[in-house]
């Protein structure tokens, strides 16, 4: 299941990023501490959470201001800013009812939330909570330890310390493995700078709902972990207690985030999902994977072995019985659960099969079995140009060698009215031949094909205006806004493929995503005045923040390199003695 990133900006300026996936009756969860949409979807320390809440109902969520894709240099923090932005996602999703989640001090945003907007809130459902944050209820030797940690937040933010990934893992999730520790220090150092992780802690130390909780009139069930050391399971207790007929359910865990493969968690599920009115049999995971075995048959295809993942599902390496040929199979996750995640599946395969290119990897067949969708392409042996970009910047006639062959597919796609919309070096094979490969089309966009005026504006769209689609890395400025795109998207792109290729780092890449957003929207690319004069003006022209600066087309930016790239620069002299040094 895909999940799609918007913004919208709420009443004070800060721009909020927020999330929906899935299908069916809404459930908005409140921001907790640490949250980056991206990030957050492929966690161990996660993904079970949105697998299961977008099983039945459509599940909205953001990220909180200060931290993940929302603004990082805001001014308040405060409980009414948190209500606000609750509410201004609330209204970007368009939901007039809906069921409420909290989680952490998400909790005490929701209590304020369902108080102000009764008429709103179907159900409240709170985990892990409190009433009054540590400044009000805690014990001197409890503050002290909170001061403790906020200086060492302050210290060793999102560094790779293990006494300090320790001290918090040891309060929030201790029941670990080796993976999801892992994956919560790598998520402290890119959700937040030290500066507001110290200023979020601060806030919600300070939070108190107290007089709020006995207002609240929408039916409420209160969980909380018997041993959690993050929130004590007295203060979960207290937020039921001051909730007029809320009801309390103890779980078994000393996790603060419960994890996927502890009973707690599946017993949340169980009373969520009673609470609800939503059947509690097991049901097949929308967000699950189907995992196929070594030696299994699918349709007239044995399935050798996994391969790796892509977006929308699993890749096996399998033989096709009746040609006596090695294939790759694409298995789409959620197969018939989701329509919308069906017709983009569809839409790669077929935008694909319309291609026939040397540079654009081929497919045979799409089809299903045994209730699977599935699409049968080439197998490719070699590896992805990002192993190549990450031992630094590439010889620059190598560079220029996948350049042209990079632009030439993307001309065959732009000439049948296809967008890639999502191209990467991780989306760029390189054959054991030689040859490099244009992959996965799942985002594409299919368009009338080109004619003298250029791309029509109509699309066949599956997003809705507004939706940002792709990596956040590589977007170009209008798919960060949400506008509508052309093939110069694909170019600006690929510009800064070609940059990375040439100079050996990201002309954009900042500390995070947030930052890398603003710096693809605001920032020009780093000069690199060692290249030559031509080929630092085509990679100028094709990272202009307005299309209407860039390369028009493909064939163009092709023409435009090989001339910049057959003169020999001023610089050049000064390159080589550098290569020497």
């Amino acid at each position: 299941m895909e999940q799609e990133i918007r913004f919208c900006t709420a009443g004070d300026g800060v721009r909020i990023a927020w999330s929906t996936v899935g299908d069916g009756p809404p459930i908005v969860k409140a921001a907790n501490w640490l949250n980056h949409l991206e990030f957050d979807w492929e966690s161990p320390i996660w993904r079970h959470w949105f697998a299961e809440l977008s099983r039945d109902h459509r599940l909205i969520r953001y990220d909180e201001r200060g931290n993940g894709l929302s603004d990082w240099d805001v001014g308040e923090l405060s409980l009414e800013a948190f209500v606000t932005d609750l509410e201004t996602v609330v209204d970007a999703a368009g939901v007039d009812q809906f069921v409420l989640l909290g989680i952490s001090q998400g909790c005490a945003v929701s209590v304020a939330y369902a108080v102000k907007h009764p008429e709103r809130v179907s159900h409240l459902v709170l985990y892990g909570g409190y009433t009054k944050g540590w400044a009000k209820r805690g014990k001197p030797e409890d503050l002290a330890r909170r001061e403790a940690m906020q200086t060492l937040a302050l210290q060793g933010w999102g560094r790779d310390n293990p006494a300090y990934r320790q001290l918090f893992t040891s309060i929030y999730v201790p029941g670990a493995t080796r993976e999801e520790m892992d994956w919560f220090n790598d998520l402290q150092r890119v959700s937040t700078s030290p500066e507001n992780a110290v200023r979020l802690m601060k806030t919600f130390n300070q939070l108190d709902v107290t007089s709020l909780v006995s207002k609240v009139k929408t039916p409420t069930l209160v969980l909380h972990a018997r041993e959690d050391a993050g929130v004590p399971h007295s203060a979960g207790r207290a937020l039921a207690a001051g909730i007029p007929g809320a009801r309390f359910v103890t779980l078994d865990s000393k996790n603060h985030l419960l994890l996927g493969h502890e009973p707690a968690f599946a017993k949340f599920l169980v009373e969520v999902r009673g609470f609800l009115g939503v059947s509690t049999e097991a049901a097949p995971a929308r967000s699950g994977i189907p995992r196929l075995a070594s030696g299994q048959q699918l349709g007239r295809y044995r399935v050798a072995a996994r391969i790796g993942a892509g977006g929308m599902g699993e890749v096996y390496r399998a033989h096709d019985d009746s040609l006596g040929r090695n294939v790759a199979i694409k298995i789409l996750r959620n197969s018939g659960s989701d329509s919308n995640l069906d017709a983009r599946f569809q839409r790669e395969a077929r935008a694909m099969a319309a291609l026939s290119h040397p540079n654009i990897v081929s497919i045979y067949e799409l089809a299903t079995a045994q209730g699977l969708v599935y699409a049968v392409t080439e197998l490719l042996a070699g590896s992805e140009l990002r192993e190549k970009l990450n031992r630094g910047p590439l010889p620059r006639d190598t560079a220029l060698q996948y350049a042209f062959q990079i632009l030439s597919a993307l001309g065959e796609a732009h000439a049948r009215g296809i967008v890639h919309r999502d191209l990467k070096p991780e989306n760029l094979f390189l054959t054991t031949r030689g040859d490099l490969k244009v992959l996965d089309f799942g985002l594409a966009v299919v368009r009338p094909p080109t004619t003298d005026k250029g791309i029509s504006s109509v699309e066949t769209r599956l997003t809705a205006p507004g939706t940002m689609l792709g990596t956040c890395g590589y977007m170009s400025p209008e798919q960060i806004r949400g506008d509508d795109v052309d093939q110069r998207t694909d170019l600006f792109s690929f510009g800064i493929v070609l940059y990375e290729m040439l100079v050996g780092k990201h002309p954009f890449l900042r500390d995070n995503a947030a930052d890398t957003i603003s710096a693809i929207l605001r920032d020009p690319a780093p000069p690199a005045p060692w290249l030559p004069s031509g080929l630092e003006r085509v990679l100028t022209r094709c990272l202009a923040k307005d299309r209407d600066e860039r390369w028009a087309s493909a064939g163009e930016l092709e023409t435009g390199l090989k001339e910049a790239s057959s003169r020999k620069g001023p610089f050049g002299a000064l390159k080589r003695w550098l290569q020497r040094a």
